[in-house]
């Protein structure tokens, strides 16, 4: 089957989906150039939070109370993905924590669009594609630097810096560049 892939990151302030917000994520089309990305910040739903976590965006709680609803984004993120996804594809998500990043975002366009399995009920773990990749050039006798046996993410070319739309370009980045390695992948 023909997709669209999609690579996205989130940030929530807190481990728990059933108290805690998911307040900012973000995306990019699977392309050359990758300039086709999207940045949804929301407001927190739930008054609980651990300061640990919000801290890590380098946002203030002050601050992200001011963003939007997310009854407001997260229609916005459907209509997004719409637009970039080919005629006869299907999207496909990409992230480097995929369980994670996939239940904020399932969770809330589940709660807060018509869309509540816009990317389908599986998605695709970018440190998991690394590893058997590394493991089939090993197997096949391929020599590669230590570095890349280890991680993907030394490939980035944009600083992974808890912004997600950053986090999700440069996760792209990494899945381009492991094409020369002999990663199969769909781009736009």
């Amino acid at each position: 089957m023909s997709v669209t892939c999609f690579v996205l990151d989130v940030e929530t302030d807190g481990p728990n989906i059933t108290n805690n917000s998911m307040f900012w994520f973000g995306a990019v089309v699977l392309t050359e150039n990758l300039t086709e990305t999207f940045e949804g910040k929301m407001c927190p739903v739930y008054d609980t939070y651990c300061p640990k976590a919000l801290a890590v965006s380098g946002k203030s709680r002050d601050e992200v109370l001011t963003w939007e609803h997310p009854s407001v984004v997260m229609p916005k993120f459907v209509l997004w993905v719409e637009k970039y996804l080919r005629p006869q594809t299907s999207s496909q998500a990409w992230s480097d924590n995929n369980g994670y990043d996939m239940q904020w975002l399932n969770y809330n366009l589940a709660k807060y669009t018509s869309r509540p399995l816009l990317f389908g009920h599986s998605s695709r773990n970018i440190s998991d594609r690394h590893k058997g990749l590394m493991e089939g050039r090993a197997a096949a006798g391929l020599q590669d630097p230590k570095k890349l046996k280890r991680s993907f993410k030394h490939l980035r070319q944009t600083v992974h810096d808890h912004n997600p739309k950053n986090d999700a370009v440069g996760n792209a980045e990494a899945l381009l560049a492991l094409r020369q390695y002999g990663l199969k992948i769909q781009v736009h």
